[in-house]
């Protein structure tokens, strides 16, 4: 996949991702107003005629309600779950891309900044040279 491609795969799936998250929290918060008003009718329901079935109806009408938005964010779940699992998958393939270029580009500059042989034996050399020269300086003795 290409850079390009997985960028609009990613946008595709942020953008399904965030659809349906924002149902989840819609229907949430359409689920608490419904309630509220059902339980807020029932003592007005009860007020005005006291001895009348429909009272016993609120409950069940809420009920109701509670197990068809049940049923509705047990959708919704599952759609948000989908779109974190395409965003986890394009993300752990983007991570294994970027992984695998670092490696191989470090491995490219350890094989292009080896030093052959000689090299190796010429900064020995001149290390060996260092070290006599300070070892010269400090006991004392300038040559």
């Amino acid at each position: 996949m290409t850079p390009e491609e997985w960028k609009e795969a990613r946008t595709y799936a942020w953008g399904y991702f965030a659809v349906h998250a924002d149902q989840r929290m819609k229907l949430f918060n359409f689920f608490l107003i419904l309630s509220g008003l059902i339980i807020g009718a029932f003592p007005a329901v009860r007020g005005m005629a006291p001895k009348a079935k429909a009272v016993a109806l609120l409950p069940l009408l809420l009920v109701l309600a509670a197990f068809i938005f049940w049923r509705l964010e047990e959708r919704t779940r599952r759609l948000v779950k989908n779109g974190e699992n395409a965003l986890r998958f394009l993300d752990e393939q983007w991570a294994g891309r970027v992984a695998a270029r670092r490696d191989s580009s470090l491995l490219e500059a350890l094989r292009s900044r080896r030093p052959s042989h000689g090299a190796c034996q010429e900064a020995l050399v001149g290390k060996a040279a260092r070290a006599d020269q300070l070892r010269r300086l400090l006991s004392g003795s300038h040559t």
